[in-house]
């Protein structure tokens, strides 16, 4: 099997964050045991700030979005990043469009497409609680 690229868009400002985090946790145990090669990204959508430093052709849209974790393989610091998430975004966030954050998820992938053209399998995985949306 070829590698897979997966990102993850959290939504920090979901009343579901605790619940996103025990269901990715669960995800990536399976995954990265059974596929160590896979990379990861994880990014933060609904934050305070906004960091897309790891894009090319950056755009004045992404605002209140931090690309946390570019692709790279799956470690133990994942997971202790994923765990602390409540923690650290879990009152103090900002709803807004998921779309730009789906948009900076595709560019992850196609950064990357141009070094490694070899992976064939994209993923992305969005955690969100849409019905406590505005």
């Amino acid at each position: 099997m070829s590698k897979s690229k997966i990102v993850l868009v959290v939504d920090v400002s979901s009343t579901a964050l605790q619940a996103a985090v025990s269901v990715m946790t669960q995800y990536l145990s399976h995954r990265l045991y059974n596929y160590p090669e896979n990379q990861i990204a994880v990014v933060l959508v609904g934050t305070n700030n906004t960091d897309v430093s790891h894009l090319t052709g950056k755009s004045d849209h992404f605002n209140n979005i931090v690309i946390s974790k570019p692709l790279l393989a799956g470690d133990k610091s994942l997971f202790d990043f994923i765990q602390d998430l409540p923690e650290k975004y879990g009152s103090d966030n900002v709803r807004v469009d998921l779309i730009p954050a789906l948009e900076v998820a595709a560019r992850l992938f196609h950064q990357e497409k141009a070094k490694t053209h070899w992976m064939s399998e994209n993923r992305i995985m969005l955690f969100t609680d849409e019905n406590a949306r505005p």
